[in-house]
């Protein structure tokens, strides 16, 4: 919800709905996915747990899921945020 407000004047974020950054997240969910159920099936039956299994899991989406965070991270500087929105913008869209 933040970054489709956020896309309204940052075009970092105007990907959202579609291409590349959408399949980043798609990719981060599916492994999610993947490792929740690990995670519900370790849970329910620990004798089931297997280290390489899971490291194998995380390994599968992990790069995908940091090099998405580390880009966010960039597009949320405050250096990059003032170019698009006044201090008082800002306070108005996240009041908390």
């Amino acid at each position: 919800m933040i970054f489709l407000i956020l896309a309204q004047k940052m075009p970092e974020f105007e990907h959202e709905t579609s291409g590349a950054h959408v399949e980043e997240h798609e990719a981060i969910h599916e492994g999610m996915g993947r490792y929740s159920a690990y995670l519900a099936k370790c849970k329910s039956s620990p004798s089931s747990f297997n280290a390489e299994e899971f490291r194998k899991i995380l390994q599968s989406w992990g790069p995908i899921l940091f090099y998405h965070l580390d880009a966010e991270v960039i597009s949320l500087s405050h250096a990059n945020l003032r170019r698009y929105y006044t201090l008082a913008e800002v306070k108005e869209l996240f009041p908390w």
